[in-house]
């Protein structure tokens, strides 16, 4: 899609789409297993809509990290797939360097907090980035010294430890053949566990 209007109208689209096939399924007096699944979906591209194609498409659609490359006029890969750093810090701040100040849950006052702020928090998360990055440095550094490579270490734990259920690949063929069951309509079937495929 070439622009954040086309996914944000694409969303509404589905949402509609799944919306005619919940009428059908009441008309046809579909069981309700079936009509709580065209349910769940209408309220996921609805919560798709309003939380994820608001403001914070820029951060997770590639038209929309372009977009704000383009206008912070830098390299999109600058630009962070997720939100999870802001997260991290937000649940840390909260609940490592906030409650330090207040006294039974209570409220910070202002210039209390604009003291910690400068006098201790900032200075201790930059502390702690330093930290971290000189540690990375030094892992990184043993890491290559030994001729350690995580990732194919990585994947063999994964195939040794964990079952595959699913899995993607770029396949053409395969694209098209859920293009074509989705846009068939959705059915419900019913899988072996022990089959290896998901249907």
């Amino acid at each position: 899609m070439d622009s954040i209007e086309e996914i944000r109208k694409y969303v509404m689209k589905s949402k509609e789409v799944f919306q005619v096939r919940l009428n059908a399924a009441k008309n046809a007096n579909s069981s309700s297993q079936v009509l709580g699944l065209f349910e769940g979906a209408i309220l996921f591209f609805q919560y798709l809509n309003s939380i994820w194609c608001g403001s914070l498409i820029f951060g997770w659609s590639h038209v929309g990290r372009c977009k704000a490359a383009e206008l912070l006029n830098t390299s999109i890969t600058n630009i962070p797939t997720t939100n999870n750093h802001l997260e991290s810090f937000n649940s840390h701040f909260k609940d490592t360097y906030i409650k330090q100040f207040q006294r039974g849950g209570s409220q910070v006052r202002v210039d209390t907090l604009c003291i910690s702020l400068i006098s201790f928090i900032t200075p201790n998360l930059i502390r702690k980035r330093n930290l971290q990055q000189k540690f990375d440095e030094e892992l990184q550094s043993r890491k290559s010294h030994f001729g350690i490579n995580i990732q194919e270490n990585y994947d063999s734990a994964v195939q040794t430890n964990y079952k595959q259920y699913a899995y993607f690949e770029e396949n053409e063929a395969k694209d098209n053949a859920a293009k074509r069951i989705f846009s068939s309509g959705v059915e419900l079937r019913t899988g072996q566990p022990n089959s290896g495929n998901l249907t």
